[in-house]
């Protein structure tokens, strides 16, 4: 068999993509697509070397600690051993957490300029509103529970409790909590962000049935906090799948390199 190290699997540039490449993924179930995951890896690589971006022991024990502390490990013992039990080393831990420190910075690189560009493009699709649904298949019973939710006296979430068959929200009582105007469906975006605080919506048809929906709020989005991570992450993710696609899948899967 031939040693995983010689194994090409894709080429970026001038860099090869072994199967071992692809393993060392696997293992750190980084990604089910583990061929994807070295290419992506294989990106921030290639990016860092090029613009002098990288990962100090400093930072890489310092995210290491971090990381086992989140998996409620305090000790260097019980960092071993948790390791084991994860069929770990500790040279797969630093591993991973160095490629977790590259791309942080990698994407603040990548972004940099980038999200305000990006959002003053799509402020509205940012804007989010707080909602609870009703959702049913039989549209004249849509339209009674629009009507009852009209009554001031009526209780939404009863309502919901009683007629919801959204298997998502049946446990909240038809409450979404915060959606963002980019998720939801086209065909309810405009009524509920024309909707004032309070206000029922609906019926409207979409694939899932048909929606009544109360709208307790809407807000306009502001670049700060979760919006603009999230920015971010579109605009990192959109730059890496550009760069990814760029790589050259080799379908033979004997062809190796000397090099390795």
């Amino acid at each position: 068999m031939s040693d995983p190290r010689n194994v090409v699997l894709a080429r970026l540039g001038d860099r090869c993509i072994s199967l071992l490449d692809a393993l060392h993924c696997h293992k750190l179930g980084r990604c089910s697509d583990f061929l994807q995951a070295a290419i992506e890896s294989a990106v921030v690589e290639e990016t860092a070397a090029r613009e002098g971006i990288v990962a100090t022991t400093h930072e890489v024990e310092a995210t290491a600690t971090e990381f086992c502390r989140r998996n409620g490990v305090r000790s260097s013992v019980g960092r071993r051993a948790w390791l084991e039990g994860q069929g770990l080393t500790e040279a797969d831990l630093r591993r991973a957490v160095r490629h977790e420190v590259l791309t942080a910075k990698v994407k603040d690189f990548v972004t940099a300029g980038q999200v305000e560009i990006f959002f003053a493009e799509r402020k509205a699709d940012f804007d989010y509103a707080v909602l609870s649904h009703i959702v049913v298949d039989d549209p004249s019973l849509s339209e009674l529970i629009r009507r009852q939710a009209d009554n001031r006296e009526a209780d939404f979430r009863m309502l919901a409790i009683r007629h919801n068959t959204d298997p998502a929200t049946a446990e909240s009582a038809g409450f979404l909590g915060p959606v963002v105007r980019s998720q939801l469906d086209p065909a309810l975006q405009q009524a509920v962000f024309a909707a004032a605080p309070g206000q029922v919506v609906g019926p409207i048809r979409t694939p899932l049935g048909w929606h009544v929906v109360k709208v307790w709020s809407v807000s306009n989005a502001s670049l700060e906090g979760e919006t603009r991570e999230t920015v971010a992450d579109i605009v990192f993710d959109a730059w890496l799948a550009k760069e990814c696609a760029a790589a050259e899948l080799l379908l033979d899967p004997d062809r190796e390199i000397s090099r390795f």
